[in-house]
């Protein structure tokens, strides 16, 4: 039997807003949209009436929980930095830092309080470090990745 993953469906209180929240900051591309559910192109699902689906007995949605992130990477940090200062008030879980894999990464709420964190991608940290001149053996330390996947992205890069 095989199964496939399609996606994340998340419950938001103002469909528009949260539609327009992912359209403008994640450049995301409606696939279908029924008025009180959007499916973007992306597999992420977002849905306004979601307790009606959810159970036959009335239940109340809690938003502002912290047990789990929609994710999110980009090749230039920087500039998505940029782009998510020009929305109106980011509301911050945590301003930008770097791992200790040397990552960029912001985490923020979306409309709806749900944390999206925003990572630069591993074949852009890859890109960096080889540009200051690391060795394979050191972005291997750094990042934690296997030598062989360093290896793979290097060439697909190249």
């Amino acid at each position: 039997m095989k199964i496939n993953y399609k996606g994340t469906l998340i419950s938001v209180k103002n469909i528009e807003k949260s539609k327009k929240f992912y359209m403008d900051l994640f450049n995301e591309e409606i696939l279908m949209d029924l008025g009180n559910y959007v499916a973007f192109k992306s597999g992420l699902y977002l849905h306004s009436k979601f307790h009606q689906l959810i159970s036959k007995q009335k239940v109340e949605i809690k938003y502002h929980g912290i047990d789990h992130e929609l994710y999110y990477e980009v090749e230039n940090f920087d500039e998505f930095l940029d782009k998510l200062n020009s929305i109106e008030k980011p509301v911050f879980l945590n301003k930008p830092y770097i791992t200790p894999w040397n990552q960029n990464v912001v985490r923020i709420f979306d409309p709806d309080f749900h944390i999206i964190e925003i990572g630069e991608s591993m074949d852009s940290i890859i890109a960096r470090l080889l540009k200051e001149g690391k060795t394979k053996e050191e972005i291997v330390k750094i990042t934690e990745f296997p030598l062989p996947l360093i290896d793979e992205i290097i060439n697909k890069n190249s």
